[in-house]
Formats: structure tokens, sequence, C-alpha cells
């Protein structure tokens, strides 16, 4: 089945505006805050190797990358954080960490305040603060799962 190059164009250029609009800043603002929580970067050692499960067209792991870390990115469906973090931790994994992203902002029904600089920084600040805090994480639009592979 091929699919219409126009309609994946217009797709893509949603996407994009999305990605640009106050609450898609703030989702790849404070996923970066939260994964830069976790790694040890370049200048401290060696890069890591990241794999970005469900990482779309790679928003996270290109921040990652710029940071000189080698990254992976897989995408096919969402999982919820219930079912992924058995999994990491059958795998392996330690330090499982579960976020919340964009706690407030989906709440604020007045999106051209949003654009304004001065108050999407102030809605980053406190986006920011939230996003580790109880019950932040299992209220918040999107969720963002970090874990760091055991090493032997």
């Amino acid at each position: 089945m091929s699919e219409d190059p126009e309609k994946s164009n217009t797709a893509m250029a949603t996407w994009q505006e999305w990605q640009e609009a106050p609450w898609g800043r703030l989702r790849y603002a404070v996923a970066e805050a939260n994964l830069t929580r976790h790694l040890d970067g370049p200048e401290g050692g060696r890069p890591l190797r990241v794999l970005d499960l469900a990482g779309g067209d790679g928003g996270d792991a290109l921040r990652l990358a710029a940071r000189g870390h080698h990254v992976t990115v897989v995408d096919y469906a969402p999982a919820t954080a219930e079912e992924v973090i058995p999994v990491l931790r059958d795998l392996g994994c330690r330090d499982v960490r579960h976020y919340g992203i964009r706690n407030f902002c989906d709440y604020i029904t007045d999106d051209a305040r949003k654009y304004d600089q001065e108050y999407y920084d102030s809605l980053e600040r406190l986006e920011l603060a939230a996003t580790a805090r109880h019950p932040y994480p299992h209220s918040a639009r999107l969720l963002q799962l970090t874990a760091r592979k055991r090493t032997a």
C-alpha cells in the first residue's frame, strides 16, 4: 500500500507546527531536563548508547546526539508505564524513573498567552518543578521513563 505524498507532507507539517508551539517546546525541554539528571555527559566520561523507544521523528534523540551520545530511535506503538517498568527491571535495568510532562500547560486554555516568552519561561519553570513530584508523573499529558542498564 503506497502512502499519499500530499497527506504525508500535511501530517509532517502539522507535527512540526506542534513541536514549535509552546506545548511542544515544553514537552522537549522537560524531557531533556529529566534525561540530563541521569546521563553522565561525554565531558565526564565516554558517550553513552541510548535507545529511544517510540522516538517518533527523533526529537529527543537529536538533543542527546548533540550532547555526544550514540542514539537509536525505535517507534511502533506507545506503551503505558505500568507495562514498561516491569519489563525494564526484568531486563536488568536499574534506576527506573517515571516523569510527567505537560502537567499544567494543557489546562491553560489561552494558547495565545503561551507564545509570550516571559509567560512561557514561567510555565516551563513550573513544569520542571513538578515533573518528578508525586502525583504529577501519573496525571501529566505525557509520560517519560528513564532507566540505566546494570553492568556486570
